[in-house]
């Protein structure tokens, strides 16, 4: 940023993988297993370097929010997600509002984004929601609440049902059975699992490793604003991240035996099953006698009790037929906080995203230091200014916000504090220069910045 100065199936095959619908055997492996976790895809499958900025503006003037890399909140969401009195920022939502009305997800597909073999993978995802809750998912171009599935600049969602058309996008590498799944459950009213207000208690944060501006998308609620419905911290959800979201060791499980558990992209969990039935109260919706099961066992929209099953064949299986133990969930320590305390550091110097020798050979490490520094810091060779100890805005509009007093908003003032550290005047600035000019003067970088000055102004002026 300182540059210048310092260098055809479509739902016909829901209709044909809806004839076993009955809780039966699934193959959640993908074709394309590569080993890679639900992070690393989400992260690999950005189209360009700017579509892990955490401010976007979405053309018509409206700005939104970016948090946990692939969740898409207006300023308004983000604050009340935000506020630590207010916000339910959780893995399930407990505000109604954002629950889909009577189990029906509708949605569209933009048909001219996606091959026929896309299509089959939306449909097998949709199918595994499909047949192990009561949720239906229902195709419809006129729905005043749909969600639109296109393509994009990555894997992203809006949370829960945000009462118009709301876009859930699929860049070309997002297009596989898991991250379907992942971003679905966005779309149905999930955060990721690590942002649950237990984490603690069973994995540790190492927010060294995390740079400054993505800290505050690593925070959790306090305890007495979660509605968890009982269902237990999951090491195998499909929403939690891998231990390698920004290297090695950004999040570490208490148990290291658990840690290969983390950033599965196979489909949903026992747990990840039982709570979106719990959620959408599915065997109350199908009028099923309420009945108690064993252990960790939930009453299915059959009217059932399901129990664990394994983990990638069959994640439930009728209780009494259970395969695989309950997951013990007693934390192996207590008192734990997220620290880099008894965690084994990441490499001082590395790239956290794939295509970086690309990036540089477009001249990005020197025209766009704010973004590579978090993401390319090696191929950059701006180890000397990594994100924790460098002083700058990563983001144009960050002047402009400052000025406004989004820096000590109640609800957005940590957010904003993390993204626009320099204007919001929490650190000093090493390069005296960098301070003073704020942007470069370049011609295609001040177009950029006016064009921003702009939106934020509009943005600003709606969101008051």
């Amino acid at each position: 940023m300182y540059s210048d100065c310092k260098e055809g199936l479509k739902m016909k095959i829901v209709a044909i993988l809806l004839v076993f619908l009955s809780y039966r055997v699934c193959d959640a492996a993908p074709a394309d297993n590569d080993g890679k976790t639900i992070d690393e895809i989400i992260m690999e499958s950005a189209v360009s370097h700017e579509m892990f900025d955490l401010i976007h503006d979405m053309g018509d003037g409206e700005m939104m929010v970016m948090v946990e890399l692939d969740i898409l909140l207006t300023l308004k969401e983000l604050a009340k997600y935000g506020n630590k009195r207010s916000r339910v920022r959780r893995k399930a939502t407990s505000s109604d509002r954002q629950l889909w009305e009577n189990c029906n997800v509708y949605y569209e597909i933009e048909d001219a984004d996606f091959s026929d073999a896309d299509r089959v993978v939306i449909a097998e995802a949709l199918a595994e929601w499909q047949n192990y809750t009561c949720l239906k998912f229902r195709r419809s171009s006129t729905e005043p609440s749909r969600i639109r599935v296109r393509n994009g600049g990555g894997c992203y969602s809006r949370l829960g049902r945000t009462g118009g058309i709301q876009d859930l996008a699929l860049a070309p590498n997002c297009r596989r059975k898991g991250i379907v799944v992942h971003e679905f459950g966005h779309a149905i009213g999930w955060f990721h699992e690590q942002a649950r207000p237990d984490r603690d208690d069973f994995v540790t944060i190492n927010f060294d490793q995390i740079p400054v501006n993505w800290r505050s998308q690593f925070g959790k609620v306090a305890q007495a604003l979660v509605n968890d419905r009982g269902v237990e911290y999951d090491y195998d959800s499909i929403m939690h991240y891998s231990g390698n979201t920004f290297g090695p060791g950004t999040i570490v499980t208490r148990n290291p035996e658990d840690q290969s558990r983390l950033g599965q992209r196979f489909g949903l969990s026992f747990r990840d099953i039982k709570l979106a039935n719990l959620m959408y109260n599915c065997a109350g919706t199908m009028g099923c006698e309420k009945k108690t099961c064993p252990g960790e066992g939930f009453q299915g929209k059959d009217c059932k009790c399901y129990c664990p099953g394994p983990v990638r064949t069959s994640p439930v299986v009728p209780c009494g037929n259970t395969t695989r133990p309950t997951t013990p969930t007693t934390p192996t320590t207590t008192s734990a906080t997220s620290t880099t305390e008894g965690v084994p550091p990441g490499p001082d110097c590395m790239d956290v995203r794939s295509g970086c020798a690309e990036l540089k050979a477009n001249g990005l490490c020197k025209n766009d230091t704010a973004r590579m520094s978090v993401f390319c810091r090696k191929t950059c060779d701006l180890c000397s200014t990594t994100p924790s100890g460098s002083c700058m805005d990563y983001d144009e509009g960050c002047p402009l916000f400052a000025a406004n007093g989004y820096c000590e908003r109640d609800g957005l003032g940590v957010f904003f504090r993390d993204e626009c550290p320099l204007s919001c005047k929490v650190c000093t600035p090493v390069d005296e220069c960098a301070a003073f000019l704020g942007q470069s003067s370049s011609p295609g970088h001040m177009s950029s910045f006016l064009a921003t000055v702009v939106m934020v102004t509009v943005a600003i002026w709606g969101f008051r």
